[in-house]
C-alpha cells in the first residue's frame, strides 16, 4: 500500500508553469544549433527529472515517511477494508495535552467504522502504551443521526510515533449518517491501563456461603441451560423488570475498595463455583476480572452453557460501587482437577478532554 501511495504522489508531482516556460524559451534560443537540438530532449528530460526529484525530496518523501507508512501499517494489519478511506487531511483536536486524530473512516448508511489515534502534545507525557476511551465516544451527523451502539477497542501503541491507535464500529438506530457533515467526539480517556494474570486458589473455599438478595443491573446468560439459570433467578419485590438473585454476602466492605479491584469471595455450592469481586466506583475508571477455568492440561473449560455473570451496585461510605459475580457449572468431583485464574484489568487516571472533530466524507 505504501508503494502505491508513493507512486500516486510521485505521478502527481509535475513541474510548474514557470519551469516549463523557461525550458521552452531556452529551446527557442538554440533552435538553429544542430548539436543543441540533438541533445535538447535529453536536457529537457534530465532537467524535468531533476525538478521532480527536488520537489519530491522537499515535500513528498519526508511527509510520507513521517505519516503515511505508520497509519497504513496499522490499517493494513487491523482494518484492511479501510485502506482506501484514509483521510487526506489531518482531522485532529488538541485538548488537555493530548491530540486526537481521525485517521480513516468508512460510512455505509447507518453504520460507520473509524480508525483514530491519540498522541501527546509537546511537553506532555500521557500516552505511553495502552489507553482506553471508556465507551465515551460518539459519532453525529447534522441530520440528527447519532451513534446509539458501538464496539471495538485498542489496536496498538507505536512508540516511534507516540501514537495509540483504536478501531471502532458504531451504528445509528434511526437515521443514516449524513456524509456531508460528520462530528466525532470523545469525552474521556483513561491513560493508565494495566493487565495482570493471577492465580485464584480453590483450596479451602467456602462450601456454605452466606447469601443475600440483590437487584441486578445486568446479567449474561448463554443460550443453553437457560431454564436452569433462570430458575435460580427471581423477580424483584416491586415487580420491576429487574431480577433479584441470591449473591454471596462476604461482609467485606471498606473504603479501600472504592478505587481498586478487589476479589471478595470464592465459594462452591450445589454444583456452582462462584467468583465475586468488587470493581469499585466506575465514574472515572474501569476495572474487571476476566476469569479463566482450565484443566490440568491447560485446556479451556469455559464452554457454552457452563458459565453466567451477574452485576449489581452497592454503596460504600456513600459512594456507588459495582460488583460482579460469576457462576461456573462444575461437578464436585472435578474441583480438584481444575485451575481458576483471572486477568485483572484496571484502567484509570482519567483525562477529560472533550475532543471533537467535524469533517466531510467524500
Amino acid at each position: 500500500m505504501f508503494r502505491e501511495a508513493y507512486k500516486k504522489a510521485y505521478d502527481q508531482k509535475l513541474p510548474t508553469y514557470d519551469v516549463v516556460k523557461r525550458i521552452e524559451e531556452s529551446q527557442e534560443r538554440h533552435k538553429g544549433d544542430k548539436y543543441i537540438n540533438m541533445v535538447k530532449p535529453l536536457v529537457t528530460v534530465g532537467f524535468t527529472i531533476l525538478i521532480m526529484v527536488w520537489v519530491l525530496g522537499l515535500t513528498a518523501v519526508p511527509a510520507m515517511a513521517k505519516s503515511v507508512p505508520a497509519v497504513y501499517r496499522v490499517i493494513e494489519r487491523y482494518a484492511p477494508a479501510l485502506a482506501e478511506y484514509i483521510l487526506p487531511e489531518e482531522l485532529s483536536s488538541s485538548k488537555a495535552g493530548v491530540r486526537m486524530q481521525v485517521e480513516a473512516i468508512y460510512v455505509d448508511g447507518a453504520n460507520a467504522e473509524i480508525v483514530l489515534s491519540f498522541t501527546d502534545e509537546e511537553g506532555y507525557d500521557y500516552i505511553n502504551g495502552r489507553v482506553d476511551m471508556y465507551d465515551s465516544y460518539s459519532l453525529y451527523s447534522f441530520n440528527d443521526a447519532v451513534s446509539n451502539s458501538g464496539g471495538g477497542g485498542f489496536l496498538e501503541y507505536d512508540p516511534e510515533m507516540d501514537k495509540a491507535y483504536f478501531k471502532i464500529q458504531v451504528t445509528s438506530w434511526e437515521n443514516a449518517f449524513e456524509r456531508d457533515r460528520l462530528q466525532f467526539k470523545v469525552r474521556m480517556l483513561l491513560t493508565e491501563c494495566t493487565r495482570e494474570e493471577r492465580e485464584i486458589p480453590l483450596t479451602d473455599i467456602e462450601r456454605v456461603p452466606k447469601l443475600k438478595r440483590v437487584l441486578l443491573n445486568g446479567f449474561g446468560e448463554s443460550t443453553e441451560d437457560q431454564e436452569k439459570i433462570m430458575a435460580l433467578m427471581g423477580k424483584s419485590e416491586d415487580d420491576s423488570y429487574r431480577h433479584a438473585v441470591e449473591m454471596m454476602d462476604t461482609g467485606v466492605r471498606d473504603s479501600s475498595m472504592i478505587n481498586q479491584l478487589t476479589l471478595t469471595g470464592v465459594a462452591y455450592q450445589d454444583g456452582i463455583l462462584r467468583l465475586q469481586y468488587c470493581r469499585g466506583n466506575l465514574s472515572e475508571a474501569d476495572r474487571v476480572i476476566w476469569p479463566q477455568l482450565t484443566d490440568d492440561n491447560g485446556e479451556d473449560l469455559i464452554e457454552e452453557g457452563t458459565h453466567f455473570s451477574f452485576s449489581w451496585h452497592e454503596e460504600i461510605d456513600g459512594v456507588r460501587v459495582a460488583f460482579d459475580e460469576w457462576w461456573f457449572l462444575v461437578e464436585e468431583e472435578d474441583l480438584g482437577n481444575i485451575r481458576l485464574s483471572g486477568t485483572y484489568m484496571e484502567n484509570g487516571n482519567a483525562l477529560k478532554g472533550d475532543w471533537e472533530v467535524t469533517f466531510k466524507v467524500e
